[in-house]
């Protein structure tokens, strides 16, 4: 089984950049645009580790990730 990764980065290309070349090393690589979004992927199916833009449209990524580890999750974060 591949690791998996949550991406969440609001520029499309760079999203795809992203997820593209995550995949060609090997890993399972889910990307969204949105703080919500990650939330919503992240509570539902945790993720071995997350990529996080701090400056997505709708919430910082800082407190997108203490917000997920309020919920007891305690994967590695990359900002």
């Amino acid at each position: 089984m591949h690791p998996s990764l949550l991406i969440a980065e609001d520029d499309g290309s760079l999203r795809d950049v992203l997820t593209r070349s995550l995949r060609a090393e090997g890993f399972t690589a889910t990307a969204v645009a949105t703080g919500g979004e990650l939330l919503e992927h992240a509570l539902t199916d945790a993720p071995d580790a997350l990529v996080i833009d701090i400056g997505l449209p709708d919430a910082d990524g800082r407190d997108l990730c203490q917000a997920l580890r309020a919920q007891g999750m305690h994967a590695p974060v990359l900002f």
